[in-house]
């Protein structure tokens, strides 16, 4: 009859822990009963789990950190966002109001991703015009181009644009 395997905690002589499995057999030899047991150190591999668990409770620890931190940043970014949209309507530039609401939409995809340290979800691609794309991308940098003198000229299905304009002399 197999008994079942037992985890021992022993200390030995030079004082060190060790954790020892140990599996026994009841039996009989020569007449009488007997237990046999056979046994293994098994402290390395205790430390090793005892890491790993150590580590996933660290990473559901920075996940949860993570999705508080997001939801925080979360509710002042969606009260910017709407003054910004009515800000927005208000006026007739706007194409700076377009690319302050596509930053905070930026602001809210790294969010996001903050959020998948708490639960992963499924990555989905969408596609965008690369051409609106250039246009925001040289539109956020134009005061730059100004500061340092520097001019970037796009051509898009024949048409040529020059960031920044040039002044008319």
């Amino acid at each position: 009859m197999t008994l079942p395997n037992i985890e021992y905690k022993l200390t030995r002589f030079d004082g060190q822990s060790i954790f020892f499995d140990a599996t026994s057999v009841l039996s009989r030899y020569e007449g009488k009963d007997v237990i046999l047991t056979i046994g293994k150190d098994v402290t390395d591999q205790k430390k090793q789990t005892d890491s790993l668990l150590q580590k996933s409770e660290k990473l559901a620890l920075v996940g949860q950190m993570a999705a508080g931190i997001a939801h925080e940043i979360r509710n002042p970014l969606t009260s910017i966002k709407g003054f910004i949209q009515l800000f927005r309507s208000n006026t007739k530039q706007k194409e700076y109001y377009d690319l302050v609401l596509n930053e905070l939409e930026r602001i809210n995809i790294i969010l996001g991703e903050f959020l998948v340290l708490a639960k992963p979800s499924v990555v989905v691609f969408k596609e965008i015009d690369v051409k609106k794309l250039i246009k925001d991308v040289v539109t956020l940098i134009n005061s730059q181009l100004m500061l340092n003198n520097v001019q970037i000229k796009v051509e898009m299905d024949g048409i040529y644009l020059q960031y920044p304009a040039r002044k008319p002399k």
